[in-house]
């Protein structure tokens, strides 16, 4: 391989660096905390958390070394904020942070398991003295706002650095990494009209499994995995699921974009599959009690299967629970769910 010369290397740079405006501030954690809360004239914060965010997630402890980082006086993680058309900030990273200060402030939270400040574990913000409240308020925060040049790139570029700070260490699940970097309509669709309380009653993963994105991705390879097999009469690819995932999100999200029946279709699917389920009782069995989503998402791809080619479908009682689908379902593998698929599917039509 050839040395590139300087010149070649700063051509390069040029070239694929993105035409990026930030401005770095210090502000303090009050001032923060009061615009996260400042409702402005389109009934919005100053500074919220968008939609492609994961939910609140952090464990009390998690929030008691943050507060003890802070009385110690060591410094905190950049945070990473956007600049929107109206003038309003979004959370690219730090929204954890954002709401854990928020939570102890507010005197919801109870200093636990601190080491080094071992004596305030118990405590509230309100239980400290007036002049440490203040301090603690007066700590400041380092904040990149993030602003491009470019209207039509703000949002891709907010994607990547969202892409590249969750994906650098273990942060974010897969699916919250997804979530925020491929932020769209599609992705939107799954998050409020699948996701909801009923399906999370329905599939039984726990609530954990919502917030942080186990069950989106379910329902997101449920869709992907649909459309293979209508296509090709299997379950096959030779990329890796991460790569089939992310091009069917970014594929949906524009189509999503350009046309609504598309969205109207995917959603009368989801719920035609789930009023089978919630029917037959299907995930209510005793065999579903263990390896719940290698379970279900064979289940739901096979009732989808069958009920596209049978319009009858609703006097179809699907008994889906032959001991060799029992079995079988111990394995997760790609190989195994084209296999389970048709167990159900055959013993469907007997």
């Amino acid at each position: 391989m050839s040395i590139l010369s300087p010149d070649k290397i700063s051509n390069i740079l040029k070239e694929k660096q993105k035409n990026i405006k930030y401005d770095t501030k210090d502000w303090s954690i009050e001032l923060v905390l009061s615009k996260f809360h400042k409702q402005t004239e389109k009934n919005q914060t100053e500074i919220n958390i968008p939609f492609y965010q994961r939910e609140f997630v952090w464990k009390p402890d998690q929030i008691s070394k943050l507060i003890e980082t802070i009385l110690l006086g060591l410094p905190l993680p950049l945070i990473f904020l956007e600049q929107t058309d109206d003038g309003l900030l979004e959370v690219i990273d730090g929204s954890q942070r954002i709401r854990a200060l928020d939570k102890f402030f507010n005197n919801e939270h109870k200093l636990n398991r601190l080491e080094i400040l071992s004596d305030f574990n118990g405590m509230k913000f309100e239980d400290f003295p007036p002049p440490i409240q203040r301090k603690i308020k007066d700590s400041s925060l380092r904040i990149i706002v993030l602003e491009s040049n470019e209207e039509e790139n703000a949002r891709d570029i907010a994607n990547e650095i969202f892409e590249r700070i969750n994906t650098a260490g273990t942060k974010a699940t897969a699916m919250e990494a997804r979530k925020g970097s491929n932020y769209g309509k599609f992705v939107q669709f799954v998050y409020s009209e699948c996701s909801n309380e009923k399906f999370e009653k329905l599939a039984k993963f726990g609530k954990t499994a919502s917030l942080r994105g186990y069950q989106q991705e379910l329902i997101i390879k449920f869709f992907a995995y649909y459309d293979l097999y209508i296509k090709n009469k299997k379950i096959e690819f030779s990329e890796t699921i991460n790569t089939i995932l992310e091009n069917y999100m970014k594929e949906k999200n524009k189509s999503f974009e350009d046309d609504d029946k598309h969205k109207d279709e995917l959603l009368t699917l989801f719920k035609n599959v789930i009023k089978v389920i919630e029917r037959d009782k299907i995930t209510e069995d005793n065999s579903y009690k263990l390896r719940k989503k290698d379970k279900l998402l064979p289940i739901m791809l096979a009732i989808a299967i069958y009920i596209k080619d049978n319009p009858n479908y609703a006097d179809k009682i699907f008994n889906v629970w032959s001991q060799e689908f029992i079995d079988a379902s111990n394995n997760s593998s790609l190989k195994t769910l084209s296999k389970n698929i048709q167990l159900i599917l055959d013993n469907v039509k007997q």
